[in-house]
């Protein structure tokens, strides 16, 4: 493979975009939303017919989750005022974030390191397991990538490329990392990362003027939501406990463990090791660097910032006790730094040092290809979100709509804790007319729940039991009963082909089955 040129056209990454939007896309509507999803929602009043405005939805994450950015949920309000609050709608905010955001590595690495660089960084990230998988899920994840990237390329630009920092490239930072600090507090150490990079490692003059006032005006933007940051911490520690976080060196094997999708497993004091040395190395580089007063260059630039963000999230975690190992997400915006740092090691294999360049190719088909088969494997995609794989509700709710009449009944099941979000979320326009049944063991319903629940039940012509455990003690009991009051079976709709659910319709006459 030759080394592209630098002026290489866009129909390079064309269908790389149409790849990622693909694998992404035919996720849209395939879950409902999750227990995150729906606390968006909760917070936005998205589930309501009226949403809230700006001031009520600061109040709803100083009281339902308060160690939320509040960025995330003001603009999710916009969206869904506009687009809808579908799951499609909504989701399709992320989807296009995630396009964008690999429109622009591709244009950083371009410009920044050369086409090569760019295209196997590109590659990399439209193939990422988890950053596809959250392309399809109504969180802030991919806006973090966009908004690093943005950040990334405008503090380059604007403090280090030849010929001058220009306006665009002062509000290109500006935007990214104003953007991160309001999106989310992991993300946002970037700012921090590349501001200590260009205290240090920059020469006063004046170009280093030149990234003050946009890294001056982020701050001050940042200014109000920073006393709600601290209230976050203060949550998160009474809530979670710092006993759950992952130590530094488990976290770091963790976030390399995800990003290579599940194909470089490393103990974790080896991989402790290999950043330490890591960092000396760079250290010793930028030193002799910083001594012959040369200006860094963007090589220089990326490996510092790649490994002090690395650094300041396992600090950050030692303090906010947050980083558990399902939330590899929350080290997002390490996502393009090592697609950018991956693309960058093969672009010099293929220029100067090609007695690598065997592994680093071998290395490039197994991350592309892991992470092509675990994008097309949901068992495998599933194991990165877990429990952020409800029942699908969702279909189970717009097939019972046009059925619905005045004076129905639902009941739900609340199966998994997790749920009861999604339920709530989801059955709220039934909520005078809804009831909810506890069927975990700790909590279950009881023969007097169950006693009560059927003589109120009898009062209804239409009865809907909506289970997600479908032949269950507690609805095989419930449906008996109902059958044995006179009341008949209609319609049995079964989700089970993509994950156990059952919806039953029962009526006290035959004509209301039709």
């Amino acid at each position: 493979m030759q080394v592209l040129p630098d002026r290489v056209h866009w129909s390079w990454i064309v269908p790389l975009l149409l790849l990622a939007a693909a694998l992404s896309g035919s996720l849209l509507d395939v879950r409902a939303f999750n227990f995150d999803e729906a606390s968006t929602l909760l917070r936005t009043g998205g589930h309501h017919s009226e949403p809230f405005n700006l001031e009520e939805i600061q109040q709803a994450i100083l009281e339902k989750s308060p160690d939320q950015a509040f960025g995330w949920s003001f603009l999710i309000a916009v969206w869904g005022r506009v687009f809808g609050w579908s799951e499609v709608a909504l989701r399709s905010l992320s989807w296009f974030a995630g396009l964008l955001a690999l429109a622009w590595i591709w244009r950083s690495g371009r410009d920044m390191f050369g086409a090569t660089a760019g295209l196997v960084a590109t590659s990399l990230l439209a193939t990422s397991l988890l950053f596809v998988t959250y392309m399809a899920i109504a969180r802030t994840y991919t806006l973090v990538v966009l908004f690093a990237l943005m950040a990334f390329h405008g503090y380059w630009r604007a403090a280090l490329r030849a010929g001058g920092a220009s306006r665009s490239a002062r509000l290109m930072l500006l935007t990214g990392a104003a953007g991160l600090l309001y999106t989310h507090y992991f993300g946002a150490l970037l700012v921090l990362a590349l501001g200590l990079f260009h205290m240090v490692m920059v020469r006063p003059d004046r170009r280093w003027l030149q990234p003050l006032a946009p890294f001056l005006l982020a701050g001050l933007v940042f200014l109000p939501q920073l006393q709600f940051m601290l209230r976050g911490i203060a949550f998160n520690e009474a809530a979670l406990g710092s006993d759950l976080a992952m130590a530094p060196h488990v976290a770091l094997m963790r976030i390399v463990e995800v990003y290579s999708n599940d194909l470089v497993h490393l103990l974790p004091k080896i991989a402790a090791a290999l950043f330490v040395l890591a960092g000396l190395l760079t250290l010793r580089v930028a030193w002799q660097r910083r001594g012959a007063r040369r200006t860094p260059d963007a090589t220089l630039l990326l490996v510092c910032v790649t490994l002090a963000l690395t650094a300041l999230i396992l600090i950050a975690n030692e303090v906010t006790a947050v980083l558990l190992p399902e939330r590899a997400r929350y080290a997002f915006a390490l996502w393009p730094l090592f697609s950018l740092t991956l693309g960058l090691g093969f672009q010099h294999a293929r220029q100067v040092n090609r007695a690598t360049i065997p592994f680093e190719t071998g290395l490039l088909a197994l991350l592309l290809i892991t992470g092509l088969v675990g994008n097309l494997h949901s068992g495998l995609r599933d194991r990165h979100i877990h429990h952020y794989s409800p029942a699908p509700i969702h279909l189970a709710l717009r097939d019972l709509k046009p059925h619905w009449t005045s004076g129905d009944h639902l009941v739900v099941d609340r199966t998994l804790p997790y749920d009861m979000r999604t339920i709530w979320v989801y059955t709220y326009p039934f909520a005078d007319s809804r009831t909810i049944l506890e069927t975990v063991e700790s909590d279950g319903c009881d023969d007097a729940c169950l006693t009560a629940t059927l003589q109120d039940l009898q009062q209804h012509e239409n009865v809907w039991l909506l289970f997600a455990n479908p032949g269950g003690d507690l609805q095989t009991r419930l449906q008996q009963a109902l059958l044995s009051a006179g009341m008949s079976l209609c319609r049995s709709i079964d989700y089970r082909q993509r994950q156990a659910l059952t919806l039953i319709h029962l009526a006290r006459s035959e004509t209301d089955c039709a």
